[in-house]
């Protein structure tokens, strides 16, 4: 009796062994579940609200800002009057080419009607030009003394030669004029007038039409953006005065990689960050180079995607988004470092009887995280997560 317990005991020992050493020289290892899902290659960028049409209004002439009439965020319609500049002097301008226009059509009726010119007539309008011309002269010398040391700019000295010309032809006329008070104008004088009349004419009708870039109009309809200028300020030709934008008509772009770009294409599904779910309208024809946060010169490609109505995000502001570039649904999948590549075959370990079996499997769609499982395991079977290279088929683990 004795000889068995002791036989028994030394048995329970060698089987106690036997399953501690088992335990003990089994290697540990992750594991996952296969399952049933979606598997989805998608990559992600950063877009910005833009909107598709917004216009820059410029200064067409120098010129003191008399009104601002609108202010930023205020609607308005194509053709208001957002900025008015001071035209006193263009008023002024216009007021003295219609008195030399008018004087301009005397001297002609005078030549054609000579007998209602007067000898007084014609001698104060002598006096008058010759006064004019004498006063243009001074104020030519002046000015030429303040360009000379850098004063004035040029196109104030400009424009104070050509009224000194202007003086100086009105001057001349009158002179001519007064010498044929008597004898009344020859055919070339009548025709020299006429001629003069019809400039004359056109220089107002032009200063007339120039009276429109003193009232600067919205070019389109939307809301102020953006407003460069205040009452008082002096501007300068191609200052900017003020943005319009279209604000309802608002699309979201973003540029991806030359590479990425030739695997997207139009209507593709793209998820914003806050789920909702849009599509790719635009890519745009050509790659730019782009330098990375990095420093490195990439080729990148535009692309635009119509943004949904119910979204409230301001122009200018980024969106994160995710682009989908192949999905399947309802799949067998598992995480792709759980597959292991041998002699271009795929590979995982399945766990059996706590130890594994190599297996092949067929695989679909891979991405970065994702496998789909075609063939060689179903939902439910137990895998070794990212074994290490150091496993073999059959090994015991423990998990």
């Amino acid at each position: 009796m004795k000889k068995v317990i002791i036989i028994l005991v030394i048995s329970l020992i060698a089987i106690s062994a036997y399953f501690a050493y088992g335990y003990f020289s089994a290697a540990e290892v992750n594991v996952e579940t296969v399952i049933v899902g979606d598997v989805v290659e998608s990559f992600n960028e950063k877009g910005t609200i833009r909107v598709r049409n917004r216009a820059n209004t410029l200064a067409q002439i120098n010129g003191e800002v008399l009104f601002v009439n609108y202010q930023v965020g205020d609607s308005v319609s194509k053709g208001d009057e957002i900025v008015t500049i001071k035209a006193s002097d263009l008023e002024y301008d216009i007021a003295a080419i219609k008195r030399r226009l008018e004087q301009t059509k005397i001297t002609y009726r005078s030549l054609i009607e000579p007998e209602e010119t007067t000898l007084e007539k014609a001698s104060l309008e002598l006096e008058l030009q010759k006064a004019n011309f004498e006063y243009v002269a001074e104020e030519l010398s002046r000015a030429n003394i303040l360009f000379e040391r850098e004063i004035i700019s040029k196109s104030e000295i400009d424009k104070v030669r050509l009224n000194y010309q202007n003086a100086k032809i009105m001057y001349a006329l009158a002179e001519s004029q007064y010498e044929d008070v008597v004898g009344g104008g020859s055919a070339y004088q009548r025709e020299h007038i006429k001629a003069q009349i019809e400039e004359i004419e056109l220089n107002l009708e032009r200063m007339e039409s120039s009276k429109d870039n003193y009232f600067v109009k919205a070019p389109i309809s939307g809301t102020i953006v953006m407003i460069d200028v205040n009452v008082g300020d002096t501007i300068l030709p191609s200052s900017v005065l003020f943005q319009v934008a279209d604000l309802d008509n608002r699309y979201l772009y973003l540029e991806v990689l030359e590479s990425r770009a030739r695997e997207i294409e139009l209507g593709q599904t793209v998820i914003l960050e806050d789920g909702n779910v849009i599509s790719i309208e635009k890519i745009h024809p050509i790659a730019f180079e782009r330098m990375s946060d990095l420093g490195i010169r990439q080729k990148r490609v535009g692309i635009e995607l119509a943004l949904p109505e119910i979204l409230a995000r301001i122009a200018g502001s980024e969106l994160d988004v995710e682009i989908i570039i192949d999905k399947r649904n309802n799949v067998t999948n598992i995480s792709r470092d759980s597959m292991f590549i041998e002699k271009d075959k795929n590979y995982v370990f399945i766990i059996e009887d706590n130890a594994i079996k190599k297996k092949e499997i067929e695989v679909g769609l891979v991405t970065s995280d994702r496998v789909e499982v075609i063939s060689g395991l179903e939902e439910g079977d137990l895998i070794v997560k990212a074994p290490s290279a150091d496993l073999s088929d059959g090994q015991r683990i423990k998990y």
